[in-house]
C-alpha cells in the first residue's frame, strides 16, 4: 500500500512540476524582451500590419513596444486586385501622402510592434521610393 501511494505522490508531483513549468514559460514569453531589430533610420522602410496595410515612411523611433513612423505614404486600390499582375498595374493602385484624409491626420504614426508583421528597407531604386521622391519634386 506504501509503494502505491508513493506512486500517486510522484505522479502528482510530476503533474505540478510540469505546470509550474509551462507558466513560468509563459510569464517569461509575455514580459521577457522582444527581438528588436535596430533599423538604420536613414531610407524608405516598407510596414506590413497585420491588418493587411502596408504604410511607407521614415522610422523615427523604435521602442519595445512602439515603432513610430514619419514621412507616411500608403497604397490605395483603385478596385479590388484578384491577381498579381493587376497589382503590378500602375493604374489598380495609388500611392497617397498620409495627412490629407477627412479626419486630418498628422504625418506621424506610432505603430504597436504586436501589430508588425514585418518591415523592409526599401532600395533606392524601387518603385515606392521613386514616386516619393516624384512627389517632394512636385511640392
Amino acid at each position: 500500500m506504501t509503494g502505491k501511494a508513493l506512486d500517486k505522490k510522484t505522479i502528482l508531483l510530476a503533474v505540478l512540476a510540469v505546470l509550474v513549468f509551462l507558466v513560468v514559460q509563459l510569464f517569461a514569453q509575455a514580459l521577457g524582451p522582444r527581438v528588436s531589430i535596430s533599423w538604420p533610420r536613414s531610407g524608405v522602410h516598407a510596414v506590413f500590419l497585420s491588418n493587411g496595410q502596408v504604410y511607407f515612411g521614415k522610422i523615427e523611433k523604435e521602442s519595445r513596444d512602439v515603432l513610430v513612423l514619419g514621412d507616411i505614404f500608403y497604397l490605395k486600390l483603385s478596385k479590388p486586385v484578384l491577381s498579381q499582375e493587376e497589382l503590378q498595374n500602375e493604374s489598380a493602385t495609388s500611392l497617397i501622402k498620409l495627412g490629407n484624409e477627412l479626419h486630418g491626420p498628422e504625418d506621424r504614426m506610432a505603430i504597436r510592434q504586436s501589430q508588425i508583421l514585418f518591415v523592409e528597407k526599401l532600395k533606392p531604386d524601387s518603385r515606392v521610393v521613386k514616386a516619393i521622391e516624384e512627389y517632394r519634386k512636385g511640392k
